[in-house]
């Protein structure tokens, strides 16, 4: 998923995979769908569990950043992830 209008990327891991089972332990994700933000060194900086809207992972993004994406969709209705 691009994020942020398209400044950052979202990858998303299925846990299944062994790639998957891997970081889930790594970084103890013991709900699903969990969200887990790492720095450029792989060190955890934020975390969301559970559904989450795309409003709200944007939201999130920002936190992380410091700085407001540049084109945040606003809408009320946004589908969840």
């Amino acid at each position: 998923m691009k994020a942020c209008g398209g400044e950052r990327v979202v990858e998303r891991t299925d846990v299944d995979s062994d790639e998957g089972q891997e970081l889930a332990t790594a970084y103890g994700v013991a709900l699903i769908p969990a969200f887990v933000s790492v720095d450029s060194n792989g060190r955890e900086v934020s975390r969301l569990t559970g559904v989450q809207t795309e409003q709200r992972l944007e939201q999130a993004i920002e936190e992380v950043l410091g700085t407001r994406c540049a084109a945040v969709d606003s809408a009320s209705d946004a589908e969840p992830m």
